[in-house]
């Protein structure tokens, strides 16, 4: 009997550390924020474009070639190099990561089950900006420490109108 069998599964996302250890400040974020899985499952030609596309985005050569139907089965960690390995690696999530996002989820569904008391909060603003904030009454925004570049950039569009 063969090696292990790994079955995809889950919508494929990029490894936020690696994109941004790889692009400029200006592009990291913006690649993770367009970026999205385009094939169609189980359609490995347009995966692999996509793949190549994203390799090139990233400044990554293909070391050798691409081919999900004949990875690899010894340890990419004898050769590692920076670049596309024909192998099968799976990133899983600390546990402090996993209880953040399952908790993020959790929080997310319960706020779509109570779409009837947003209207009047914070999130309305947020989700309809109808209503402009007027010039003579200036915002004070409170977070919970420094809000960084691109945190500022989310909220300060919605007062500069």
């Amino acid at each position: 009997m063969g090696g292990p069998y790994f079955a995809r599964a889950g919508v494929p996302s990029l490894h936020t550390k690696v994109v941004t250890e790889l692009l400029s400040e200006d592009e990291a974020p913006l690649l993770l924020a367009r970026w999205q899985p385009a094939w169609q499952h189980g359609n490995d030609a347009q995966m692999l474009t996509a793949v190549r596309e994203l390799l090139g985005a990233l400044g990554l050569p293909e070391l050798e070639p691409l081919d999900p139907s004949a990875l690899r089965a010894d340890s990419v960690n004898e050769a590692l190099r920076p670049g596309a390995h024909n192998a099968a690696v799976i990133l899983a999530p600390s546990s402090v990561e996993r209880f953040a996002t399952d908790g993020l989820v959790e929080n997310l569904l319960a706020i779509s089950t109570l779409t009837d008391e947003i209207p009047g909060t914070a999130l309305d603003a947020l989700l309809n900006r109808a209503a402009p904030v007027p010039e003579a009454d200036p915002v004070l925004v409170i977070a919970a420490g420094p809000a960084n570049e691109s945190q500022a950039q989310v909220v300060v569009p919605f007062y500069d109108e």
